[in-house]
């Protein structure tokens, strides 16, 4: 009766373990390409600059690079923004500011071939947005006053700097397929600049030109939710 016992424990032990014991272990140094991966496609929805809400198309892939009995990491790239696929929720219609940022990203994957699981992610970007006006005044800069043509700028651009911090569940619906909802924190800064059109030597033709105007870096640190799909091998 206790040898029934003590291989009825020892199975118990061995079917609470088996998920970690078939884990897929293939890693990036070890294995190359051929390591655990996954690919995700999500949609944001977060504050961008003047408290204005947006959503953007999300892309990720991340090649395993550690796997250590339940935990994971990863190493990959995530592109945010796409520049026309995006949302703003604050003005109806409008669309007035598109961005696009990219860059690595690692992420810490918990459970990864349990039902539910749990990931948490770092990202650094850079990128660009680009924010329509109706005149410089928009945009707040000071013209010149010997600079016409910046009074009538219709366009700001600014080069982007991003952190990001994300922390998700995820969902496993079917073999090798989840759906997730995540939180993240955002925190961007932008160096902009503004369109100017100058007359060239050439009568009727004009140069586009990117010119600063001594304008200030702007900065948001904001949150952001996510929900979105992954294939994974992890």
């Amino acid at each position: 009766m206790m040898t029934l016992g003590k291989n009825a424990l020892l199975l118990t032990v061995a079917l609470s373990l088996s998920p970690t014991l078939l884990a897929n272990t293939k890693t990036l140094f070890v294995n190359g390409v051929n390591a655990a991966v996954h690919g995700d496609l999500s949609v944001d929805k977060g504050e961008w600059r003047n408290k204005e809400s947006y959503s953007s198309i999300r892309l990720k892939a991340g090649f395993q690079l550690v796997r250590i009995g339940f935990a994971g990491l990863t190493v990959g790239y995530q592109k945010v923004g796409f520049y026309t696929a995006q949302k703003n929720w604050t003005k109806a219609g409008a669309s007035r500011t598109q961005f696009d940022y990219r860059g690595p990203v690692g992420e810490l994957h918990l459970f990864p071939d349990a039902l539910f699981n749990f990931s948490v992610a770092g990202h650094q970007g850079e990128g660009f947005s680009f924010t329509k006006g109706d005149g410089s005044s928009d945009f707040g800069i000071t013209c010149p006053t010997d600079e016409p043509e910046c009074g009538i700028t219709k366009m700001e651009r600014s080069r982007l700097v991003v952190r990001e911090v994300m922390a998700q569940v995820n969902y496993t619906f079917r073999p090798g397929f989840q759906v997730f909802l995540g939180a993240g924190n955002r925190q961007v800064t932008g160096t902009p600049s503004y369109q100017v059109f100058r007359a060239a030597s050439e009568p009727g033709t004009f140069h586009d030109f990117w010119e600063r105007y001594n304008a200030s870096k702007w900065k948001i640190d904001t949150q952001f939710y996510v929900f979105g799909i992954r294939g994974t091998t992890l």
